[in-house]
């Protein structure tokens, strides 16, 4: 192995931070078109581009770049994915799922085609419900209970009718 001048290493360390810093702006720049490319943005409710079906809120946008990315070497591409705030419907708690573990595209509700706007709006119908039914107080009484989930199931269903 050969030993490198003090002048040698610091050309190589120099070379080495033009790299580092010719990524970051790589980087920057592709992050710049994510967010002009973006179907949707933190806060919206977005949804299944091919269903219409309500995923849920929009908490993060991210482009999806691999962690074997080897420091942004690989880096070149807008691959714009989302991570959503969804109920479980087990009460009040959320859980966060993605769309870079799926093979489904995202967007918000303007972005949708007609028939999937039908099924947009019936899936922010059952979500809307879903969350009334959450915020039924709590009680030791399971008839009180029923009594409110009932009130708000006929409700719905007179809403439905009237439609």
């Amino acid at each position: 192995m050969a030993y490198l001048t003090k002048e040698e290493l610091g050309k190589i360390s120099k070379l080495t931070d033009d790299i580092d810093d010719a990524l970051k702006v790589r980087t920057d720049y592709l992050e710049q078109l994510k967010d002009k490319y973006a179907k949707a943005k933190v806060g919206d409710r977005i949804f299944n581009e091919r269903t219409g079906d309500l995923l849920g809120v929009c908490s993060k946008v991210y482009r999806y770049t691999s962690g074997h990315n080897f420091g942004g070497y690989h880096d070149s591409s807008v691959c714009i994915h989302y991570e959503y705030e969804k109920r479980n419907g087990f009460g009040k708690n959320k859980i966060y799922d993605n769309t870079s573990r799926q093979e489904i595209g995202a967007c918000a509700f303007d972005l949708l085609g007609d028939q999937q706007k039908e099924n947009a709006k019936k899936s922010i119908d059952r979500y809307e419900f879903q969350k009334k039914v959450d915020n039924i107080k709590k009680t030791d009484s399971i008839d009180e209970y029923m009594r409110e989930f009932s009130r708000l199931a006929l409700e719905e269903a007179f809403k439905t009718v009237q439609k």
